[in-house]
């Protein structure tokens, strides 16, 4: 018996029986502290199999986390810790906080509606959500407490909204092992909401920065954030400690300090794998961009834009190709032909033409474009490149993905 308790406790501290799903990157600005990639690393170090972003009031970091979290071989978790109000249009009423986190399309979908309104609807100082929206938009999330500071805390009469979001989502009661005196009362009253309204508890950390010697660091933030001198005793800043991606060694170990029973936090602790799993399959996906052909290109793109380019090289520098600007064409050429940039090409050109037809006042071109031939033969840009010993590797390589910017200003 006491072999099979010993593997049972190894079982459950092991990185991979608890999953972070309360995670502030930099994104949550002056607050949180950390790169997506920092906190990817730093899971991976710990052996940990999944992890969350969920930035104060906005959804800015998800894609690079997801990205850093990939390279990392982490499986990323989406969502944003809202600022709550029973009217978001009350600019008297103190937001409180919620925790979303997206199961599926309609999940992110929905968490991007009530993003929106937050910041254009109900912002002041923050952005802020009302009970109606979440209630209208919480198809495919899952919700949690959030913080002390929870939009279901009790001595402030919003159980009711507790109980019409359990009765339509799927609902969890945060409970956190951080060892202060709010904390501590604050679990104990969710051990009571849990009881009351049948809602399961979740553990959870609410990670500030990635590592412990970090502290001081993000309190520097929260100091710029309140407009506060470093000096000053009286500036506000969190009176308790460890709010780093903690071990789940360290996780049990605050909740031992609070003398909180194992029989709720364990149970706690191991929920939070399986909400991860609910949240896996979905990844955000980049849009496909479907760019339309110009009605003046006819026949072949590639070969339309390469003899707009002979043809520029002949009106621009004369009647025979120097072997210099013959190399260089026939090299950018074939890169925006493997990228697959032809038709953004023809798009540019398209419609630099039209503006020279129709007004007097156009730029010769702005930044890293000017260092292309191509542009510059086909009349996008009014710079000659190799006389002016610009690179086109700036403006466009073989390891770029996306489609190139700034090739005009009109």
């Amino acid at each position: 018996m006491l072999s099979l308790k010993k593997n049972w406790r190894k079982h459950i501290v092991d990185n991979r029986y608890f999953v972070h799903l309360h995670t502030h990157c930099e994104h949550s600005l002056l607050d949180g502290m950390g790169k997506p990639e920092q906190y990817a690393k730093r899971a991976k170090e710990l052996g940990y199999e999944y992890l969350a972003i969920t930035d104060h009031g906005d959804v800015a970091g998800t894609l690079k986390w997801q990205e850093e979290c990939k390279k990392e071989g982490i499986i990323p978790i989406t969502g944003m810790e809202a600022y709550i109000c029973q009217d978001a249009r009350d600019t008297k009423e103190k937001p409180r906080h919620l925790t979303m986190l997206v199961q599926n399309e309609t999940g992110w979908h929905n968490l991007l509606k009530m993003c929106s309104y937050a910041h254009l609807v109900g912002f002041h100082k923050r952005p802020r959500v009302d009970y109606e929206q979440v209630l209208k938009h919480s198809d495919g999330l899952i919700f949690m407490s959030g913080c002390v500071n929870s939009v279901m805390k009790p001595d402030h009469g919003e159980k009711f909204f507790c109980e019409d979001l359990a009765n339509q989502a799927e609902v969890y009661i945060e409970i956190m092992p951080h060892n202060h005196p709010l904390q501590i009362e604050w679990n104990l009253d969710c051990l009571e909401i849990s009881e009351d309204y049948g809602i399961p508890l979740i553990a959870s950390h609410d990670i500030h920065y990635v590592l412990k010697e970090d502290e001081e660091s993000q309190e520097v933030l929260l100091a710029i954030q309140r407009g506060a001198k470093w000096n000053d005793p009286n500036r506000w800043k969190f009176d308790f400690h460890n709010l780093h991606l903690a071990t789940t060694d360290e996780i049990i170990a605050g909740f031992s300090k609070q003398k909180l029973p194992r029989s709720i936090y364990i149970p706690a602790m191991k929920r939070t794998v399986e909400i991860a799993k609910k949240c896996s399959n979905f990844q955000i996906s980049k849009q496909e961009v479907h760019l339309p052909l110009p009605p003046s290109v006819t026949g072949d793109e590639f070969k339309f834009l390469e003899q707009l380019c002979v043809k520029g090289y002949y009106d621009k520098i004369g009647s025979l190709f120097e072997l210099e600007y013959e190399q260089r064409m026939d090299y950018e050429l074939s890169v925006i032909k493997s990228k697959g940039f032809v038709r953004y090409f023809l798009i540019v050109w398209d419609f630099i033409n039209w503006v020279k037809k129709h007004s007097s006042v156009y730029s010769p071109g702005r930044g890293s474009a000017a260092g292309s031939l191509v542009t510059y033969l086909v009349g996008i840009t009014g710079v000659d490149p190799i006389k002016y010993g610009l690179l086109f590797s700036r403006f466009i390589n073989e390891e770029r993905i996306d489609l190139p910017d700034g090739v005009f200003v009109c």
